[in-house]
């Protein structure tokens, strides 16, 4: 038996420690993905699920990090015609009656109880970006349609959407649109 022996052993207990309590922080952190994917997915059925977008706010000011709508209602492609579409819908339909967008010759109209507010910022609004400047700066007022064109949307449930044009008709009688749909806010 030699007198290195003890020392080795004490050596190899303390480097498996090490790599056990590196390896735990790492575990509990995929752990803790899977689970919370688990729940937003079963939490969402039907609807498409995406990550919110972050704010343009540091996080420790951020309004979001309070606010728990930033997991959007509903995202996806959608059409906007002469007939509308009401976007308080789960998912989005085409309905005249209680339509909260339409493209009418060219110019986006908004539905009874419902405004917009074109987003001037630089990158995508957050949804209390998005809920602060259409309370601001929202109109019922027609608004010609472009594409690239973004819009702070509140629904006539009072839901705030971002909508982003993504391409006309060669008519303007319809575009094409991404939208974002947040739940209803506290």
């Amino acid at each position: 038996m030699s007198l290195s022996e003890p020392g080795s052993k004490k050596r190899e207990r303390v480097s498996r420690k090490t790599w056990i309590l590196a390896g735990a922080p790492i575990l509990a952190a995929v752990v803790g993905a899977i689970i919370t994917g688990i729940f937003t997915l079963a939490s969402h059925p039907g609807g498409q699920v995406v990550p919110p977008t972050p704010s343009l706010s540091s996080p420790s000011h951020s309004k979001d990090s309070a606010t728990p709508n930033m997991v959007p209602r509903w995202q996806g492609q959608i059409g906007i015609g002469n007939l509308g579409i009401d976007l308080d819908d789960l998912p989005p339909t085409v309905d005249p009656n209680t339509f909260t967008l339409a493209v009418v010759s060219g110019d986006l109209q908004v539905g009874p109880n419902a405004r917009f507010a074109a987003w001037t910022g630089a990158a995508n609004p957050s949804y209390a970006q998005c809920h602060e400047w259409v309370l601001t700066n929202g109109t019922q007022q027609d608004e010609g349609a472009a594409t690239g064109m973004q819009l702070c949307v509140l629904t006539a449930a009072g839901r705030t959407a971002l909508v982003t044009i993504t391409g006309l008709s060669n008519d303007d009688a319809t575009a094409e649109a991404r939208a974002t749909v947040w739940n209803l806010g506290s």
